[in-house]
């Protein structure tokens, strides 16, 4: 899968908005650079769209899509509650050892 690379950041889709989430709500990998750059360029119709032509899973939090710029190489994670998205790196967890 093709990805969008800046300044050595990876773009990933992440749905802040509640009532749908983008990455977690469909199939579709939050840094498939075809999506990201729809969503740069603010071409949300083109998204659903194509969701719908190639039935790929529902579009609906698209439109609330931020491209969040990920340092390559972060392991991370998408959580979402009521299609509320956060991105939440491996660092950032408070992680306990039994």
């Amino acid at each position: 899968m093709e990805k969008i690379v800046r300044d050595e950041m990876v773009a990933v889709a992440v749905s802040g908005g509640f009532g749908a989430g983008w990455s977690t709500w469909n199939d579709i990998d939050p840094m498939d650079a075809r999506f990201n750059q729809l969503f740069l360029d603010g071409n949300f119709d083109e998204v659903a769209r194509i969701c719908d032509d190639e039935d790929l899973g529902y579009a609906g939090g698209a439109r609330d899509v931020e491209i969040v710029w990920v340092p390559i190489g972060t392991e991370f994670i998408i959580t979402e509650y009521d299609g509320a998205e956060s991105l939440q790196t491996r660092d950032s967890f408070n992680w306990k050892v039994a």
